[in-house]
């Protein structure tokens, strides 16, 4: 800090007269330089910006204040990095070009532009099988197909900051293809028509059958009882009946 005393040759002394009551600055009393007095991350969550009121007293005890601004900038000191090292994922064969197979999980501890991340695949360990976004989705761009199970595709995944200069890290990405997803059953009939039927149908062909089949039994028990239960005539009655009505 620069100032002027009109009196020559008098003995001048500068401190911080308020706004450090955390300690975070220090000044020399006789140069009147003010510096940081311990380590300081506005990355921790402490506070970008101060405002210190500084004071020179000259040895007979005339003074002067002036306000100092201080605004605290965040340094790139943090590295950005996959929540994995490495990432194993699983697609069907028959999956579609443009399915999505993962969203990579990236971070980084730097505020501001420093945080600002970016994904590619590294050029010199990539696939044209799958494409990985700005914002570290992982699209599939060509056809499965032909690939037999078990293929295993790899290619490096980069994320790097907008600091200056930038930051980054690697990621291994490793995609399995799987079988063709299995396909809904279906029956069919046993007399060999041809007719394909679904689950639901089957449920519900099913369902009529055993409706039908137990108003059947209904019906037959009531017959059965009907039966039983005829009056048959006897005593006085009965004489006047002929041999073939007995």
């Amino acid at each position: 800090m620069v100032f002027t005393d009109p009196d020559q040759g008098d003995t001048t002394t500068c401190e911080i007269f308020s706004g450090n009551d955390n300690q975070y600055f220090d000044i020399s009393p006789a140069t009147c330089i003010l510096s940081l007095a311990k380590d300081y991350d506005i990355d921790l969550g402490l506070p970008s910006t101060h405002s210190l009121i500084v004071r020179v007293v000259d040895s007979k005890g005339l003074s002067a204040t002036t306000t100092v601004n201080i605004n605290v900038l965040d340094i790139n000191d943090n590295t950005p990095k996959f929540e994995y090292p490495e990432i194993v994922e699983f697609v069907a064969s028959d999956s579609l070009i443009g399915y999505q197979v993962y969203k990579l999980s990236v971070d980084d501890n730097d505020s501001s532009l420093n945080a600002q991340l970016t994904c590619a695949m590294d050029g010199s360990h990539s696939t044209l099988q799958f494409a990985l976004t700005s914002d570290c989705i992982i699209y599939q761009t060509e056809s499965l197909a032909d690939l037999p199970e078990g293929t295993e595709i790899n290619f490096t995944a980069i994320v790097q900051d907008a600091g200056s200069p930038p930051l980054s890290s690697t990621a291994l990405v490793r995609v399995i293809i799987q079988g063709a997803e299995k396909a809904p059953q279906t029956a069919s009939s046993s007399a060999g028509s041809g007719v394909d039927f679904t689950d639901w149908e089957l449920l519900l062909i099913c369902g009529i059958a055993g409706v039908a089949a137990l108003l059947g039994l209904i019906n037959a028990v009531a017959l059965y009882r009907k039966g039983c239960c005829k009056k048959i005539p006897t005593g006085k009655d009965a004489s006047g009946l002929s041999d073939k009505e007995k």
